[in-house]
């Protein structure tokens, strides 16, 4: 009796595991025809989404779900990244994009071959004793006179380089209109030309106008803001020159007029606030436009 009892249960205990077998082995084949088929498997260890026969198997990462593939294209950088290679000036969208990732649209960088290439015998003239190395690329966004946000590009010394992106990043949330940023060597390195088109513009190896000593531009340490609108006024020869020569009507500051700077303009309160005097504070000559930074050696 207890001999056929233990046969009764070996024959359950076998029964019940070649159930058991066959149950994982139904599981096994409806899992290959969902990878065969393309079906997405749920992945219990990191409840993401695995597009199933994807990859090449080696390391079997997960692929990540739509909403995770979102969050990761609004990195920090995703727009840093998308118009990096637009052109200063060009007009962009920022809708939708998080304050740190239009902070990420204001940075500096070394010169690159490419930057190299346009400022060659340009503002960077033969001779110019200023090593490359000590000057960076920055990039930057600004509101512009038409109301829309446009790339923005300068050439200053590295030492204030990240003053000059926190500066311009504080302008563009005020939404302090500039009209136009691109390197000086769109003009041919000519200030005059870049003066009279008002472009917003820093490095720049030439001597003071008039003179024979080298200008603060020269080592990308000056800025000059909106030029037209803040001409700059000095004498040669005894006589009362204005440059842009255009912008003669604009030398009377005790108007009223749009895009002045004075001492009341947040332009003017900002590059103050970062150590940066303004030439319209000078008394034998004026230079409106006109920022600096005196750097100790």
């Amino acid at each position: 009796m207890y001999k056929r009892l233990f046969q009764w249960k070996d024959r359950k205990g076998a029964f019940m595991k070649g159930l058991f077998a066959a149950g994982l082995s139904l599981v096994v084949v409806l899992s290959g025809a969902c990878i065969k088929n393309g079906v997405p498997v749920k992945n219990s260890a990191k409840g993401q989404q695995v597009a199933a026969g994807e990859g090449d198997g080696q390391d079997k990462q997960d692929v990540l779900s739509p909403e995770a593939s979102k969050k990761q294209e609004r990195a920090e950088d995703y727009y840093k990244k998308r118009y990096k290679k637009k052109k200063a000036s060009s007009i962009v969208s920022l809708r939708g994009a998080s304050k740190k990732q239009i902070r990420s649209m204001f940075y500096q960088e070394k010169i690159s071959k490419a930057v190299f290439r346009r400022m060659y015998r340009k503002s960077y003239k033969k001779g110019c004793t200023v090593p490359k190395s000590e000057l960076r690329y920055v990039r930057v966004l600004y509101y512009g006179f038409d109301k829309k946000t446009h790339i923005g590009e300068l050439v200053v010394n590295r030492r204030i380089s990240k003053d000059i992106c926190s500066i311009f990043y504080q302008l563009y949330c005020k939404k302090y209109p500039i009209e136009k940023m691109v390197l000086v060597d769109e003009y041919g390195a000519s200030d005059e030309k870049s003066m009279a088109d008002n472009n917003t513009s820093s490095f720049n190896y030439r001597p003071v106008s008039g003179t024979a000593r080298l200008s603060k531009h020269s080592y990308g340490l000056a800025v000059d803001v909106n030029p037209f609108y803040n001409p700059y006024l000095h004498t040669v020869g005894g006589k009362r020159v204005c440059e842009p020569a255009m912008a003669r009507k604009y030398l009377n500051r005790s108007k009223s007029f749009a895009h002045k700077i004075d001492k009341k303009d947040i332009c003017y309160k900002l590059f103050t606030k970062y150590g940066f005097s303004w030439g319209g504070n000078w008394r034998s000559v004026k230079d409106y436009q006109h920022f600096e930074k005196v750097l100790p050696r």
